[in-house]
């Protein structure tokens, strides 16, 4: 992420957008992860609950906590996003 540009710079309009770029990325890159697995563990219980197999159920643990880590992540990328718009407002 580039260094913040203190304000009244004639570049702080270009710098909040390529930290706004990024950010976009890092994100979107995380509700990915976090709507691809939880469509996977939607579907499995559907599957498991059909088929009376409660034991596949204790596997989507690990689902689950994927989409956990991918949300925890989400907050951090936001936060990261919170502390360079305070730092490019001066």
């Amino acid at each position: 992420m580039p260094e913040p540009v203190p304000p009244g710079d004639s570049s702080s309009h270009g710098s909040l957008e390529v930290v706004a770029t990024a950010v976009v990325h890092d994100l979107n890159n995380v509700f990915a992860v976090i709507a691809n697995y939880a469509e996977f563990v939607q579907g499995e219980i559907d599957r498991l609950h059909a088929g009376g197999d409660d034991r596949g159920l204790l596997s989507l643990r690990a689902d689950l906590a994927e989409v956990l880590a991918a949300a925890e992540r989400g907050k951090h990328v936001v936060e990261r996003l919170r502390t360079a718009v305070l730092r490019l407002d001066g």
